[in-house]
């Protein structure tokens, strides 16, 4: 597990970054990052689990499971995965493309907000496979596809 805090990733271009698990705080900067197909699921710590500022990033078929977000403002999270994730404290979620993003029961929202259409969980992962893996030049393993796995082959 990588403890990252107080680390700036202002403006880098982190497409496929595998930060899961990691120890990020509120004082990590993601400001402007590209994070097309990211894995952040579970990064705060458990006794602050808020992460840091991502205003502007592009979080394109990422993977931001149980993350409780304080800025993502003209953020895009387009076929994000948000299951579980935490928006309920962010200003200005209307500045946030969340087209065809997938959550669940657990993700929160901000009092007042009408979360948008759910988007389908299999693409959504599918997309972000292909993103985490394409970034390494690596085709998506046969183990999440049918018949072993529960994945439909794109």
């Amino acid at each position: 597990m990588s403890r990252i805090g107080r680390t700036s990733f202002r403006d880098s271009q982190l497409q496929g970054a595998d930060f899961a698990f990691s120890k990020i705080n509120a004082q990590t900067d993601f400001t402007s990052a590209d994070l097309t197909g990211a894995a952040l699921q579970q990064v705060g710590g458990t006794s602050n689990p808020e992460v840091g500022a991502f205003f502007g990033a592009v979080l394109v078929h990422a993977k931001l499971m149980g993350i409780v977000f304080t800025d993502v403002r003209a953020a895009d999270l387009s076929g994000a995965i948000l299951y579980g994730a935490d928006l309920s404290r962010i200003q200005e979620l209307e500045s946030v493309d969340l087209s065809g993003v997938c959550y669940d029961d657990r993700t929160l929202w901000p009092v007042g907000f009408t979360p948008p259409e759910r988007g389908n969980d299999d693409t959504c992962t599918v997309n972000h496979l292909k993103d985490f893996y394409g970034a390494r030049g690596l085709p998506i393993p046969d183990f999440y596809f049918e018949p072993m796995g529960r994945l439909p082959r794109p």
